[in-house]
């Protein structure tokens, strides 16, 4: 699996708020600075990243292009379309603050217009100014053998910590170890039932993370697991 960590970047005399992504094969592939820091409380004295970036990573089931946004990055229309145009289809998005209402549909318009994924891991309950509710948006209203527009939400998490797993469509999924299905979060903790009216299932269970960690896993075409 590939694996996504934040840290603070020594450059100069201020550090940067910096995702470095690893491959399956141990490969370090991707480095991004935050570009868009606050002006206020500690973050004032961070240093802004220089742009955005993506890069093939290589899966199971071939390649995907990854880009990277943080937190307020996610807040500029120009970060995730940037992206889009250098051929980004997944952006990761580690994030540390309240994801309410505003900044939920705030993601799924971003993967919604530039019809890529966005998947967003945040802190959960109990870390100050966050409440969990990670996410992964697919970005993709509408499909052939559908009639009408579904759900772009392939998975919402709750406010507590934990793991999960995420699939683009059911039959699409691949199997999990044991008798777990794709669709189901590790724990599950609480009952997978459809998103919309379609049938398309969507993980209710608590927010994807330990501590720092948390995990999504996006199932073909790209099959990319994300852990911070």
């Amino acid at each position: 699996m590939a694996v996504g960590i934040t840290l603070l970047e020594k450059t100069g005399d201020n550090p940067r708020n910096t995702l470095v992504l690893f491959d399956r094969f141990r490969n370090r592939k991707l480095t991004y600075s935050k570009v868009h820091t606050c002006d206020f409380d500690v973050e004032r004295n961070l240093t802004p990243g220089e742009g955005f970036s993506t890069v093939a990573l290589d899966t199971a089931c071939g390649e995907v292009q990854v880009g990277a946004m943080i937190c307020f990055d996610r807040e500029f229309p120009e970060s995730a379309r940037i992206l889009m145009l250098q051929g980004a289809e997944l952006i990761l998005v580690p994030n540390a603050c309240p994801m309410e209402i505003n900044r939920l549909s705030q993601i799924r318009a971003r993967a919604f217009e530039n019809m890529l994924a966005i998947a967003t891991c945040n802190y959960p309950e109990g870390v100050p100014d966050c409440n969990g509710g990670s996410s992964v948006f697919d970005g993709v209203a509408y499909l052939p053998e559908l009639e009408g527009s579904r759900d772009t939400c392939i998975l919402q998490a709750g406010g507590a910590e934990g793991i999960y797993y995420g699939g683009t469509r059911p039959e699409a999924a691949s199997p999990l170890p044991g008798d777990r299905s794709p669709w189901q979060c590790l724990p599950a903790s609480e009952e997978i039932r459809p998103s919309d009216g379609n049938g398309h299932p969507s993980a209710f269970c608590p927010q994807g993370l330990s501590g720092m960690r948390g995990a999504y896993r996006r199932f073909p075409p790209s099959g990319l697991t994300l852990k911070r």
